[in-house]
């Protein structure tokens, strides 16, 4: 996950609003590394269509995720399965920093998510 920063969650796994960096948390995965058991957090990546992921495994197999979305929710669930989810940020009505989920009537929403299998 090529991303810089990620949302910090309290208890209960809701933002705490801190926009962090990667960096000495067992959340830096912009190097291959196996994903942390208690990894259930956005990664926040700036704005175009980009390389939100990218998963590979002793098969030779490799899934990319590009997305345009300004999110990706990454998951670790039990027997080394991961989930992946372009999103915008979790909370962000409560978090005015965040960017905004505002739909307005009459407006439309369009996110553009790719996932490319190789191998």
């Amino acid at each position: 996950i090529p991303a810089e920063r990620y949302l910090p969650t309290d208890a209960d796994m809701i933002p705490t609003g801190e926009i962090a960096a990667v960096g000495g948390t067992p959340f830096d995965h912009r190097m291959p590394v196996p994903p942390h058991p208690s990894l259930d957090h956005n990664y926040c990546f700036a704005n175009g269509l980009g390389l939100r992921a990218r998963l590979s495994g002793a098969s030779g197999r490799t899934l990319e995720v590009h997305s345009d979305a300004p999110g990706l929710q990454a998951f670790a669930g039990g027997a080394g399965g991961v989930a992946l989810e372009p999103q915008l940020w979790p909370d962000a009505p409560h978090n005015a920093h965040f960017p905004s989920i505002l739909l307005r009537p009459g407006e439309r929403f369009r996110q553009v998510s790719r996932y490319l299998l190789s191998g």
